[in-house]
């Protein structure tokens, strides 16, 4: 289907992407609404101001790969695997990550409103930046995540593993933390958030 490691304000919508998988390929101002992805293999991949609202990326993997500023709207990220990727800027409203698995990499600014990743295990992933908005985080283990700056309104981080993870900047006061687990550093973020001071 691709005969060029280029491409530029294309309409793929409602493509089959028959390739089994694509390396080191660019994509700019694309569009693949509806497209089928399912199954394919990513690596070293660029895709920038690309349209993926309605895609299906059911069970592929994407691997150093970037989604930079990229509309995911209603896409089925269904067991898809996400390693080392960078997703700066991209919208994932209403998007399924049923058993997806998402690896150390950059979601910063991102739209994640309602994302439920209860019970995940997310490790080395910055959220910075990120907008969570009612997202739930209930149960995960969360490792080494960056949530500063990031807009928490209620979300949910109920008995969730947040040690060796930083908050700073983010509306703490608007977060469900009931239960989690948290390290000092974290403990300090929070004291300071509540008008107190931290003094050993």
């Amino acid at each position: 289907m691709f005969e060029k490691d280029f491409y530029q304000n294309v309409d793929f919508t409602s493509a089959e992407i028959l390739e089994e998988r694509l390396c080191g390929m660019r994509f700019l101002g694309c569009c693949f609404r509806d497209a089928d992805f399912a199954a394919i293999a990513l690596s070293g991949c660029q895709f920038e101001d690309c349209c993926f609202d309605g895609a299906s990326f059911s069970g592929a993997k994407a691997q150093n790969t970037a989604f930079l500023n990229c509309s995911f709207e209603m896409a089925d990220c269904m067991g898809m695997a996400f390693a080392d990727c960078k997703l700066t800027g991209s919208c994932f409203l209403y998007t399924r990550f049923l058993n997806a698995e998402i690896g150390p990499g950059d979601w910063s600014y991102t739209t994640l409103t309602e994302a439920k990743f209860a019970g995940w295990q997310i490790e080395g992933v910055s959220f910075k930046g990120a907008d969570l908005t009612r997202a739930d985080f209930s149960r995960a283990t969360l490792r080494r995540c960056d949530f500063s700056e990031a807009n928490l309104t209620k979300t949910t981080f109920q008995n969730a593993d947040l040690r060796e993870s930083v908050m700073h900047g983010s509306n703490l006061l608007e977060a469900d933390l009931h239960g989690a687990k948290i390290d000092l550093e974290l403990a300090v973020t929070i004291a300071e958030t509540l008008g107190a001071r931290y003094l050993p």
